[in-house]
């Protein structure tokens, strides 16, 4: 019999005619807990980003990590603007921890468009990953960056939340955010 799954929950076999809808709900009935701990981030500060070879800090934030067996949790949005790279990958860090690398390409917004006259054109970069298996709790610092995937000097763009001075119709809050979680496996 031919079956497929999604974390443990059979959405179809052989046996049905149609998949069944995979829902967050699903997932989260097969916690132990449902998200807890839960922080927004926003930043709304203009980055110009310079090109390095190793990893480099985008953004670093405080959060304070409740249960040693939770997994952090991460689900956001970053806006860049110009020469972006989709050749970059994005790293999330908490603590001393490893390098967990973010899942989801760029997805181009905005009424821009690049041309070689002009390379502007405004992303927003969905994020989510996760960091299990880190137990250490307590006030530590979460960090979001970047690094080449072969070792040259590079940027994911040149500019990190974008403001009216790199397009005039530019709204003022304009920037990026990031939302921190836990859960119990």
């Amino acid at each position: 019999m031919s079956t497929i799954q999604a974390n443990n929950i059979v959405v179809a076999n052989n046996n049905s005619s149609k998949f069944r809808e995979f829902t967050q709900t699903d997932y989260f009935n097969r916690l132990k807990s449902g998200p807890f701990n839960e922080q927004i981030y926003l930043n709304t500060t203009r980055t110009a980003l310079s090109s390095v070879v190793t990893n480099s800090s985008l953004w670093s934030v405080t959060y304070n990590k409740l249960s040693s067996t939770s997994i952090l949790c991460l689900e956001g949005y970053l806006h860049f603007r110009e020469n972006v790279n989709a050749e970059v990958g994005l790293f999330c860090k908490y603590g001393t921890s490893s390098n967990t690398y973010i899942g989801f390409p760029y997805m181009a917004v905005g009424e821009n468009s690049a041309t070689a006259s002009d390379p502007s054109v405004d992303t927003i970069q969905y994020v989510i990953s996760y960091i299990s298996g880190y137990t250490t709790t307590g006030s530590q610092t979460f960090t979001i960056g970047w690094s080449s995937y072969n070792g040259t000097a590079n940027t994911p763009s040149s500019v990190w939340n974008p403001n009216s001075s790199d397009e005039p119709r530019t709204r003022p809050d304009s920037g990026s955010f990031i939302r921190l979680w836990e859960i119990e496996p």
